[in-house]
C-alpha cells in the first residue's frame, strides 16, 4: 500500500497503524504489517502485509464535510 499525504505515523506495531494525514487520521489494521518506506518530508509512506480494515477520521482537524467515499470515488 502507497499513501501520499503523511504527516506522522502516531502509532504503530505488526497489526495497526495509526496515521496522521494532511485530511485527518487513518487507522489501518491487519496482519505482518510493517513499514517498506518513509519520507515524511515528502508525505510518503509504503506499507506491506495483509490489510483487513481501513478507518478514515477526519473529525480530528474540525472537519466534517465529505466521507472518505466522496473523496475517492466522488459519491456518497
Amino acid at each position: 500500500m502507497d499513501m501520499t499525504s503523511v504527516k506522522s505515523i502516531e502509532r504503530f506495531d505488526q497489526e495497526e497503524f495509526y496515521i496522521k494525514t494532511s485530511q485527518g487520521f487513518l487507522l489501518i489494521r491487519g496482519d505482518e504489517l510493517r513499514i517498506v518506506h518513509l519520507d515524511v518530508e515528502k508525505g510518503l509512506l509504503t506499507l506491506e502485509g495483509n490489510v483487513k480494515t481501513i478507518q478514515y477520521d477526519e473529525t480530528e482537524d474540525g472537519t466534517n464535510s465529505k466521507g472518505i467515499l466522496h473523496k475517492l470515488f466522488g459519491w456518497l
